[in-house]
């Protein structure tokens, strides 16, 4: 039985891919720097980013330990 697993390097600690990361919250934060009067939108708008992220990675450990 082939094993299950997220990748094939040999590294201690594996990210999981997902819609917003490292790169995406740095510019989320540097947007609600420079348009505080934008706040509330963008604030809801990187809420239902993390709503994805976070269902893309249950179905990723569904997937893989299910």
């Amino acid at each position: 039985m082939a094993r299950r697993q997220i990748s094939t390097t040999n590294r201690t600690f594996q990210f999981t891919p997902g819609l917003t990361e490292a790169g995406e919250t740095t510019v989320m934060y540097t947007l609600w720097a420079l348009f505080p009067e934008h706040l509330y939108w963008l604030a809801w708008a990187w809420a239902a980013a993390l709503v994805v992220t976070s269902v893309q990675r249950v179905y990723l450990g569904w997937r893989l330990l299910g």
